[in-house]
């Protein structure tokens, strides 16, 4: 059990079990903050991670989901939303609106409303079918995943 078991990965797993989800969550000794960590610790492809992603869109958060083997085109994504220039978020932005630390934000579990857009955006990848991306280190944490 790490430090964050008491704190974001808590608020993850609640997230998951109130959504009817089972508790998935898994501890890494080793740190897995990349979707490139987290394939080799669960010996999958990158393409089966789901990268949670946080940009900055008109000053509010943005969390786009994303497959570990895809870069997000921001540009695509800001002339599909209509609007704004979409920015990388620094890593005190992401805290301040996930409670989570970049290299472990989830795409679940923030706490409580911040004025946040989190709208889920798929790269080039299939999301859905038996291809879909389902391993996901989404845990709050950069030593922790879990699958969904």
């Amino acid at each position: 059990m790490s430090g964050y078991d008491a704190g974001p990965v808590a608020l993850v797993r609640s997230a998951l079990l109130e959504a009817g989800l089972p508790d998935t969550v898994r501890n890494f000794a080793a740190g897995v903050p990349t979707a490139l960590a987290a394939a080799e610790a669960l010996g999958c492809d990158v393409a089966a991670i789901t990268n949670s992603l946080v940009f900055e869109l008109d000053g509010r958060p943005l969390l786009i989901l994303a497959s570990g083997a895809a870069r997000v085109d921001t540009k695509l994504v800001s002339g599909q939303l209509g609007h704004g220039r979409i920015r990388r978020a620094s890593p005190d932005f992401v805290l301040e609106h996930t409670g989570q630390q970049v290299g472990g934000v989830a795409p679940v579990g923030h706490p409580g409303p911040s004025g946040a857009s989190w709208i889920p955006a798929c790269g080039n990848t299939k999301c859905s079918g038996p291809e879909q991306a389902t391993i996901t280190p989404c845990s709050a944490s950069p030593t922790s995943s879990c699958s969904a």
